[in-house]
């Protein structure tokens, strides 16, 4: 046979393939309308995911491009002048409101991007998000911090479309804390590896969310198996070969898989302009930014197709060894366990032979992540391969019970490898699920947050006043509604005339002074020299005491904070009258060892360069107490800052970030796998009601109540499910366990969390089985006798 004549064979089989898929009835175009709707579902999925990587690319390089550089010095550019500028921030109602301060040194600063000039003293560069804030009715209370003219900062200038970002003029920047003068915005990023822990969790997201999409497509593939099987049998008992069929069913195939492709690229393109509509954990992306590397979306547009011809090669064994059985719908032959098992036993292996192998330090190469990933796959796509079977196996030793239990029953003993399927992708979703939330048990206790509110009631407030008393600032403090009680001190740091010698000087009045030291005759002029217990008890047996301010000391202040080498000049005397006192505990905060000074005692030059310190207690009943102190103090602009009282853990700051950062990622693609999974259920629901029509309308018209047969649909749903449940948890708990002992981490378990995923996922298959049962009520009505 030569070359041409094979040409043209496939040529003929592929295209009577494509007639069998286009051609004939209302039923053929249902089919291919439905295969193509699933395939294009998972390939938009699948598109959104490779454009991950540009996601993050984008956001990282949005958010370098405007940083403010944490080197103390830059290099002068030319034709730049320098600009001074510092990061500052507000909250609104939980929400944290970043911004920069501003104050240009010439005529030519530098310009962040996405502004087009700086804003002036009092003005404001807003981004558009916030912008709406201010004008809204919502964002009232967060108005009187931005009382000034207001501009926008443009696209490129933003993080995301949702970002409460501004830039703000200012003009006494010099005294500010982490000043900077720069001669251009942005900074080069450090190059980072994720820890182990870290990466456990970004491989488990990843596979949790793709391997549910290319089950999915390996479903929608085999969207009304049974009839095509039984096209397939006939043209086998009319005489065409093994080979001929293939090549028949590839074409029939892939022309719903091309649709698909399509579809999934023209959903994600529409899809896509709608993303900076949605804020998922506080981030918001670009539509511009939402795009596929290109060979990510060429493997795509070319391995969804080839995936799908490949599981449908792979379902024709029964066709080709038993042709008649297909037309007559006989039940299939009995599933083999040894083959399905063979995953599950490599990806058990892979992960046991890879304990310990994350630890920091131990994976040279990525060979052990490449091993655990392969693992991860293979333990869960095992999960929908085992699935088919364990149903059979369930339903074929069921006996008796109501007819409609009867009805589904025998249905499933005939079919169980469709509704298996149905609930492949949701298992895996669940199993990944679980999996993960064990990880972050760990994690969360690993990586604990920057910083953690100690008591949600109390506010601490740092201000710089300039004034000659700063102490005045609590006066203005009490008048805000919805404080029980206002405590605070003002102080300064001095240097004595030794290197080392840096002394606390701390102003408040008689009542504050007597709550934190041991003191009863209070007056102005009078100064204290105070020592907290510990440093009492240790004092004696240290063998160089720590220097002490004497009376009459001259002590010295800095001039010009923002100078490379501050210059420090004598500006206060230490009073005559310097008396030792002991400290008391105090249960909030405390003053720290130094100087302690009535009010009135220090000159009005020292009394300017003190910084208030201030703890307030907020009325449960008013939640926008804090607020409303924000909006006292904004005027101060810089010099003030407001927040709830926390405890400080600066040494896991940037760990707390890489995991909140990593922890988003995983969650937002746990959540699109999960509504993939529930958009899979309802497709291939509609698709086994619209199969089933005529059995149905034959039992509704012989007599059979309406009640039972969507009873026995709604059983023949809910049996895989709660099957799938039981597997897939027990799945999720052991493979988080193995994925642990990866990096020599103990088990915990949070049941409930297990239990809500469970949960969710019966609830997801009764959604649809529900929205499913119009269609099986239609399918019942006599119309449904008609055969085309």
């Amino acid at each position: 046979m030569d070359k041409r004549t094979v040409v043209r064979r496939w040529v003929d089989d592929l295209a009577l393939g494509i007639r069998l898929a286009v051609g004939g009835s209302r039923n053929s175009w249902a089919r291919l309308t439905l295969t193509a709707v699933g395939i294009g579902i998972g390939v938009a999925v699948l598109l959104l995911a490779a454009s991950f990587f540009n996601i993050k690319e984008d956001h990282d390089a949005r958010r370098y491009d405007r940083a403010v550089s944490q080197q103390q010095q830059q290099k002068p550019v030319p034709g730049k002048d320098p600009l001074l500028a510092t990061r500052t921030s507000t909250e609104f109602r939980g929400q944290t409101v970043q911004g920069v301060l501003v104050q240009p040194l010439g005529a030519t600063p530098p310009l962040p991007p996405g502004v087009s000039s700086l804003p002036g003293p009092g003005e404001f560069v807003v981004s558009p998000a916030l912008d709406r804030l201010l004008s809204s009715a919502e964002g009232e209370l967060l108005r009187p911090r931005f009382d000034g003219p207001r501009r926008l900062i443009a696209d490129e200038g933003l993080v995301g479309p949702h970002e409460l970002f501004f830039y703000v003029g200012a003009s006494d920047l010099t005294w500010a804390s982490d000043v900077r003068t720069l001669y251009a915005f942005g900074e080069t990023p450090e190059p980072r590896s994720l820890e182990p822990l870290l990466a456990l969790l970004v491989l488990v997201g990843a596979t949790t969310m793709l391997i549910p999409v290319v089950v999915f497509i390996g479903a929608s593939t085999r969207l009304a198996a049974a009839a095509r099987d039984r096209r397939l049998a006939a043209l086998r008992l009319v005489g065409a070969d093994a080979v001929q069929t293939r090549r028949v069913a590839a074409g029939e195939t892939l022309v719903g898989a091309v649709l698909g492709v399509l579809l999934g690229w023209l959903v994600f393109l529409l899809g896509r302009q709608l993303v900076e509509l949605v804020q998922l954990f506080g981030v918001s992306v670009f539509a511009v930014d939402v795009r596929p590397s290109p060979w990510l979306a060429a493997l795509i547009a070319l391995g969804v197709p080839v995936l799908a011809v490949a599981v449908s090669m792979a379902t024709l064994r029964n066709t080709l060894v038993d042709p008649l059985g297909s037309v007559r719908q006989a039940k299939p032959i009995r599933r083999r366990l040894i083959w399905r098992l063979v995953p599950l036993v490599l990806g058990f292996g892979l992960l046991v032979t890879q304990a310990g192998k994350l630890s920091s330090g131990s994976d040279s190469g990525g060979r052990s992540t490449l091993l655990i990933a392969t693992g991860v796959v293979l333990l869960l796509l095992s999960i929908p391969m085992l699935l088919p079977w364990a149903v059979e196996k369930l339903v074929a030793r069921a006996r008796g019970g109501h007819p409609a239990w009867q009805l589904a029953v025998r249905r499933m003993q005939l079919d169980s490898g469709t509704s298996a399927r149905v609930i492949g992708g949701l298992a895996v979703v669940l199993a990944g699920g679980i999996a993960l939330q064990t990880v972050l048990m760990t994690t969360e206790r690993e990586y604990p947050p920057e910083q953690r509110p100690a008591d949600a009631t109390k506010l601490t407030v740092h201000a710089r006043s300039g004034l000659d008393d700063p102490l005045a600032l609590l006066t203005e403090l009490r008048r805000a509604p919805g404080l029980l009680s206002v405590n605070g001190t003002a102080s300064v740091t001095a240097r004595g005339p030794g290197q080392d010698e840096y002394f606390s000087v701390t102003m408040a009045d008689c009542a504050e002074l007597a709550r934190h030291a041991e003191i009863s005759d209070c007056r102005p002029g009078r100064a204290w020299l105070v020592q907290s217990r510990r440093q009492q008890s240790s004092g004696s047996g240290s063998a160089t005491p720590a220097p002490q301010p004497k009376p009459g000391q001259q002590l010295m202040l800095r001039t010009d904070p923002s100078a490379a080498r501050p210059a420090w000049q004598p500006d206060w005397t230490v009073p005559a009258n310097l008396t030792p006192v002991a400290a008391r505990d105090v249960a909030d905060y405390g003053i720290g060892d130094g100087i302690l000074v009535a009010v009135g005692t220090l000159p009005p030059k020292v009394a300017k360069q003190m910084y208030l310190q201030a703890q307030l207690k907020v009325d449960p009943a008013q939640p926008d107490a804090a607020e409303h102190v924000r909006n006292l103090l904004g005027p101060m602009g810089w010099r003030a800052s407001v927040y709830p009282a926390y405890r400080d853990d600066s040494y896991n700051r940037e760990r707390a970030q890489s995991y909140a950062t990593v922890r988003r990622g995983v969650l937002a693609g746990v959540l699109v796998a999960l509504l993939l999974a529930a958009a899979s259920l309802l497709v291939i629901g509609f698709e086994q009601v619209r199969e089933r029509r005529r059995p149905l309308a034959v039992l509704s018209a012989n007599g059979v109540p309406r009640r039972t047969l969507a009873g026995s649909v709604l059983w023949q749903n809910a049996v895989p499910v709660l099957l799938a449940v039981l597997v897939s948890s027990g799945a999720g708990i052991g493979l988080g366990a193995l994925l642990l002992r990866t990096v020599r981490r103990p088990l915990l378990l949070d049941w409930t969390s297990v239990g809500v995923s469970a949960g969710a996922a019966l609830l997801a298959a009764l959604a649809v089985s529900l929205l499913t049962l119009p269609s099986v009520l239609r399918a019942m009505r006599p119309e449904g006798l008609r055969a085309e």
